[in-house]
């Protein structure tokens, strides 16, 4: 059961492996909507998600003994890399079950955090099958993405910091994707004013999977990953683009589009980890040499090399 003890205890725990990300105002939105409009920069934690937070307080609620099983999940990417930092602070063995088509950069990551992957099956439920199978087979103990009391505890720290900094906040607008992050936003807020509006933005394709959370005030379902898209770019004020597939690439370039023929006053930035998007900047680069494209044209496209670049440039 989520409880207000349970959030107020995961709040001190995930201390231990988080950073502070304070809230950013945001200048534009704020004059776009008439309100007061504030950023949770998550991104900026160790692992460049929030998905630490619950897979560290997971893994603090387990057994001396569950933990030495040795812990497993199934993940492409941000809970993949929490769960394996997390299992490292534990100094715990760590299986990821990761789809064959994750970005290797992501798979290199986990792996440099002392876990072990297995590459299997082309999407996430064939991974998570292979890794139930795995936990059943070696007595691992099984860390959910998403569908954990424990996991959506610990994400839903998030708000416990939200209003310690912003105690009137009115609404909170969460991202969805499995549902552990707004369900446990969503549940904290609530408990702490049960007038507070939680606006969830979903996928319509997740709808049909049952993964939306019912405590939320409000819930934008898209008809679709481009749709769902365009509503993050409506509502965004700053894009990053970290390490990705052609799915990132797709999305970030059509920000850089939008920046470029200033149909969007928001930085557009390129996480450049260990020169990752080094090509695509040669790419540009080559691009105003050719005549094909400006430095004004490009101004608000930018490349950061590390966490502290990207924190400047939001600042």
């Amino acid at each position: 059961m989520l409880t207000l003890d349970k959030f107020e205890e995961a709040s001190e725990k995930v201390k231990e492996v988080t950073l502070e990300t304070k809230l950013v105002y945001s200048d534009y939105w704020s004059q776009q909507t008439g309100n007061k409009v504030y950023l949770k920069p998550e991104n900026m934690q160790f692992t460049g998600a929030y998905k630490v937070r619950g897979a560290y307080y997971k893994i603090s609620t387990l057994s001396d003994e569950e933990r030495a099983k040795g812990l497993i999940t199934a993940s492409a990417g941000n809970h993949a890399q929490g769960v394996a930092y997390a299992a490292k602070c534990y100094g715990c063995k760590a299986v990821i079950v990761m789809p064959t088509t994750t970005p290797l950069i992501k798979v290199n990551r986990t792996k440099s955090y002392g876990a072990e992957v297995v590459l299997y099956g082309d999407v996430y439920d064939e991974a998570c099958q292979k890794a139930y199978e795995l936990a059943d087979k070696e007595g691992y103990t099984f860390i959910h993405p998403f569908d954990d009391l424990a996991v959506a505890t610990g994400q839903g720290t998030i708000a416990m910091e939200i209003f310690k900094e912003l105690p009137l906040v009115e609404y909170i607008l969460v991202p969805i994707g499995g549902g552990g992050l707004a369900t446990g936003v969503s549940t904290l807020a609530k408990l702490l004013n049960p007038k507070i509006k939680v606006i969830g933005v979903e996928p319509e394709c997740f709808m049909a999977q049952d993964l939306q959370h019912d405590g939320l005030t409000q819930l934008i379902v898209t008809r679709s990953m481009a749709e769902r898209k365009a509503k993050m770019i409506q509502l965004g004020d700053a894009f990053i683009a970290f390490p990705g597939g052609t799915g990132t690439l797709e999305e970030i370039t059509e920000v850089m589009s939008k920046v470029s023929l200033k149909h969007l006053e928001a930085p557009c930035i390129l996480y450049d980890l260990d020169g990752y998007y080094c090509h695509l900047k040669a790419l540009l680069d080559h691009m105003i040499a050719s005549g094909l494209s400006s430095p004004e044209r490009q101004r608000g496209i930018h490349f950061a090399q590390n966490l502290p670049e990207i924190q400047v440039l939001l600042s």
